[in-house]
């Protein structure tokens, strides 16, 4: 598995693509964090978490349904066409560790691109900012909750023999858990809307975001890694037959 993870690793960070990827991230965010830095001065009494952080932690998940297909597009795509896929699934590495080892991979990207983000809380710690317990829970549900984009995303380059195909199915899935919470707001049936609710990972993030930790977040977001990991593996598997 770290083999998997160390040569996927490597061949992202020695691709121009997550570089340019990096700098309209960290431009499109520094941008919203300026504009929000600007619209807090003309709400007095109202506080750095809601005015400035917030609305950016949002962003930045928003941003990242967009990212992330770009990411992950070509998890499995070239491999298939290349006939490396299924060298590495006859070998002993095992079909498990390739799945972990190439996720494992976009997540340290992830992260990697969260980092850059961290100059913006930091630059508002000059201004006497101090609720850092908020800015760590908020990261924490960015994590989980892009893992879901990325998990999205590998399994749309699992069934996939195309990288733009790959991409456009990881986009309409991901925008696809979206609507869940359109019709959540739309549905009259109190039941009905509470489940769709719960099945939209945005509703899960925003407790992050509000520094409200609790358990059926976390549940819901392992369940999903669990459920997608699985997804993967039975497509992948499905190959040999």
């Amino acid at each position: 598995m770290f083999n998997i993870y160390k040569r996927e690793l490597k061949e992202a960070l020695s691709s121009p693509l997550f570089y340019i990827l990096c700098a309209i991230f960290i431009g499109i965010t520094g941008w919203i964090f300026y504009y929000r830095v600007l619209a807090s001065k003309e709400f007095v009494g109202s506080s750095l978490t809601s005015n400035v952080l917030i609305p950016l932690f949002g962003m930045i998940s928003s941003l990242f349904m967009f990212l992330t297909p770009l990411l992950t597009m070509n998890s499995f795509v070239e491999e298939k066409r290349c006939g490396t896929l299924d060298l590495l699934m006859r070998s002993k590495v095992g079909l498990w560790n390739i799945i972990i080892g190439k996720y494992l991979s976009h997540i340290t990207q992830i992260i990697f691109m969260l980092i850059l983000s961290l100059m913006f809380p930091m630059i508002l710690m000059f201004s006497g900012y101090s609720d850092w317990g908020i800015v760590l829970s908020a990261y924490l549900g960015l994590i989980l909750n892009i893992s879901t984009y990325v998990l999205i995303g590998m399994f749309a380059s699992s069934i996939s023999g195309n990288q733009i195909v790959s991409g456009f199915i990881s986009f309409s899935m991901i925008f696809g858990v979206l609507l869940l919470n359109l019709a959540a707001n739309s549905t009259n049936n109190f039941i009905v809307g509470q489940l769709l609710s719960y099945l939209n990972n945005n509703s899960h993030f925003v407790h992050f975001v509000q520094g409200d930790l609790r358990s059926f977040s976390f549940v819901y977001f392992l369940s999903f890694i669990g459920l997608f990991m699985m997804f993967i593996n039975k497509s992948l598997n499905s190959r040999r037959w």
